[in-house]
């Protein structure tokens, strides 16, 4: 009896077990396969954000900003599209407009010793506010100027000199180093951030040095001097770094004729190269992207030589009359180049270009347009 009822129980073990292999099987089989889910790309743009820096008013003793915002796609322009989105005016003396995956960030300096300092994160597919993050103290204004992105973090330069990191998916500070008063533009290369410390006559700091922060730390490694009032930062298809120097004015404000441009390898932070450009006009400001380098400014827009820093031919080249450039931005995919034109300096416009230097577009702005963001189509 034990002999049998063990034999039974084993051919009855083999019988589950060949049950439930063939089930196992048909399940295999006939399952539905598990789907790679892809991240969007972009394929298009199809609409344009503007930042106004707006014209400065007495009264508030500010410039009021706005947004514009254009579909590429319907030819159809929404002044003061912030405004109708949100209900509320966007702040006063904004100054930099910049995507981030799928965030729109809006640097609002605001006025000194005023609760008005703050970067504005938006909806990039609607301009809706999601996130105000302050960048004061009781009534101490920061000041903030500038904003790039590394890595999910983004980097903030202030007028305080402070460099802010915050992380893009909290949306919180998380740490902040001091460099020299009055910082302006920063980019990161190899792991570093570049911060250039202007001239400014109301943050008075070292004026003339572009400030390295190690990003693994974020602590400053060291200061490389360029010439005074270094402004603006690109980095070139050569991989190296260069710096657009405003130089100095008078008491009346009027240009001294000594801007330039530095040259720094970003492996060494040494400086390679300094050229100047003493032709009468402001000082000239860099854009680069997918190896194309421009070069513009009040009534300077060349195409700009990253091997010997000459100023080249006039980027347009249908006779399209551009009164004063107040920022350049190259659109990654079609490397179509915006021109923010202040025009009178009431109305501005901003102007399509093709990168043969030709005119796709254009369309009406408000006060003093400068950064431009874009809306895209995804597949």
């Amino acid at each position: 009896m034990e002999t049998r009822f063990l034999r039974i129980r084993k051919i009855t073990s083999y019988t589950f077990l060949s049950i439930a292999l063939f089930f196992s099987s048909c399940k295999k089989d006939n399952e539905e396969p598990v789907i790679q889910i892809q991240p969007l790309t972009e394929h298009e743009a199809i609409g344009v954000y503007v930042l106004n820096e707006g014209v400065y008013s007495s009264e508030i003793g500010a410039s009021e900003s706005s947004i514009t915002f254009y579909s590429i796609k319907d030819n159809l322009t929404e002044q003061d599209y912030y405004k109708k989105v949100n209900g509320q005016s966007l702040g006063v003396n904004a100054n930099y407009l910049k995507s981030y995956g799928s965030k729109l960030y809006c640097v609002v300096t605001g006025t000194e010793g005023d609760q008005n300092s703050y970067v504005d994160v938006m909806d990039l597919n609607t301009g809706k506010s999601i996130k105000r993050i302050v960048f004061y103290v009781a009534s101490s204004s920061k000041m903030p100027r500038y904003i790039t992105f590394d890595k999910g973090k983004a980097y903030v330069s202030a007028y305080d000199g402070s460099v802010s990191k915050i992380d893009t998916s909290s949306l919180n500070i998380e740490a902040s180093v001091q460099l020299s008063k009055g910082l302006e533009q920063l980019v990161i290369a190899k792991n570093k951030l570049y911060v250039a410390n202007s001239k400014h006559p109301f943050y008075e700091g070292k004026a003339n040095v572009v400030s390295v922060v190690d990003l693994n730390t974020f602590t400053k490694v060291r200061d490389i001097e360029v010439d005074t009032n270094p402004t603006g930062l690109t980095l070139s298809s050569t991989g190296d770094l260069f710096v657009s120097s405003q130089g100095t004015y008078s008491d009346t404000w009027e240009f001294q004729n000594n801007a330039s441009v530095t040259r720094i390898d970003v492996n060494t932070d040494t400086k390679k190269d300094i050229y100047k450009y003493n032709s009468g006009k402001q000082a000239v400001s860099l854009t680069s992207h997918n190896g194309l380098t421009y070069a513009y400014g009040e009534g300077v827009l060349k195409v700009f030589s990253v091997f010997d820093g000459s100023l080249g031919v006039d980027f347009v080249k249908d006779n399209t009359s551009i009164g004063y450039t107040n920022e350049l931005t190259i659109e990654a995919l079609s490397n179509n180049v915006y021109i923010s034109d202040s025009g009178d300096f009431s109305a501005g416009k901003v102007i399509c270009f093709e990168k043969n230097g030709k005119k796709k577009f254009d369309f009406i702005a408000q006060a003093f347009p400068k950064s431009v963001a874009f809306k895209y189509l995804y597949k």
